[in-house]
């Protein structure tokens, strides 16, 4: 997954099985992508920012 969006309190995650989600913010900081359902993972594993 990667965030490719951003507006207002929502982020645009990219889910490599080739389509894209919209979830609250306060969601995605705290871990709650369960929230999002469509088979994305409900826990990040990792993070990586642009160096």
């Amino acid at each position: 997954m990667m965030v490719i969006g951003h507006e207002g309190d929502r982020l645009q995650v990219y889910n490599p099985w080739g389509y894209t989600v919209w979830v609250n913010e306060d969601d995605f900081v705290h871990g709650r992508l369960d929230s999002i359902g469509n088979g994305v993972p409900t826990e990040l594993t990792n993070v990586r920012l642009p160096g």
